[in-house]
């Protein structure tokens, strides 16, 4: 199997230089005292990495535009990688980048928990990602359960809920909601 370097276009041109110089000098020098200017020596150091970097260059830049192709998908509205003003300067802003980089953030953060003044119950501050809302959430119930409402949820086989499955039931209603 022949090195990736050795198009028969590449092939070719090794024959005809060969078959110019015989072997010998490829400078067509008689008796040349240099040895790179030997056949084989020029091949193994002037020829032949000159072709395999100009292969890497013509794959990174097949590769370029390959990524550029495929991150650049415009819709009738006409967007894919364009620029727009955010706080205060000009960014590049790509929808689908942003949509993956939603889909990353966690649904909800619990930031501490404190005693609602006006209930008396424990409440959870929760922050949501993306929005400017911080909700108060209700966890009395999973944070001290009685005994008695212990013993019914083992009786009746069922687990009591925790303050963070609490807390994902109020921000996906809320996120429901508006």
């Amino acid at each position: 199997m022949l090195p990736k370097w050795c198009t028969p276009e590449r092939q070719r041109q090794m024959v005809e230089m060969f078959g110019r110089t015989l072997g010998l000098c490829v400078y067509g020098h008689p008796q040349c005292p240099v040895e790179a200017h030997c056949y084989e020596a020029y091949l193994d150091t002037m020829l032949i990495p000159e072709w395999v970097s100009a292969d890497a260059l013509e794959r990174a830049w097949q590769w370029k535009m390959e990524k550029e192709r495929m991150h650049f998908i415009p819709d009738r509205k006409g967007w894919g990688k364009c620029y727009e003003q955010r706080h205060g300067r000009l960014q590049r802003w790509d929808p689908i980048t942003m949509e993956q980089w939603r889909d990353a953030q966690p649904l909800f953060e619990i930031l501490g928990y404190s005693v609602n003044p006006l209930t008396m119950h424990k409440t959870a501050l929760v922050r949501v990602p993306g929005a400017l809302v911080r909700l108060l959430v209700d966890v009395e119930h999973a944070m001290f359960p009685t005994k008695n409402r212990r013993r019914k949820a083992r009786r009746a086989g069922i687990q009591l809920p925790t303050a963070e499955e609490m807390c994902k039931v109020a921000v996906l209603g809320w996120k429901a909601k508006h």
